[in-house]
């Protein structure tokens, strides 16, 4: 009797270890990793999109800003484009320390 008490008493410590292993919220690291995983493509796309649009476009950088200038977009619609463009930067970078830090430090 003494011996199964020991091991039920052993199996219920080593689930403890185990549970503390395993991450409260898994669908919350798996949808991290999935949009760092779509931010990284959606940056990449862009990028390289942009590049070769305007290296096809006519002209130089300076008739191409003075083009956009004359479409007089209002701060609101500004503001908005650059957090578009810097929201993926930031947002990646960000995930990516996080990512450094689960893999090389998880027994933290």
């Amino acid at each position: 009797m003494a011996l199964l008490i020991r091991s039920v008493a052993r199996s219920s410590c080593i689930l403890k270890q185990t549970s503390m292993l395993v991450p409260r919220r898994p669908h919350l690291a798996m949808m991290t990793s999935l949009t760092h995983r779509v931010t990284g493509v959606a940056m990449q796309v862009a990028i390289t999109g942009a590049s070769i649009i305007l290296l096809c476009l006519p002209g130089d950088f300076r008739q191409n800003l003075e083009y956009v200038r004359q479409l007089s977009l209002g701060p609101a619609v500004i503001v908005a484009f650059k957090y578009v463009l810097a929201f993926p930067v930031v947002y990646h970078f960000l995930n990516g320390i996080r990512h450094l830090v689960n893999s090389n430090f998880s027994s933290l």
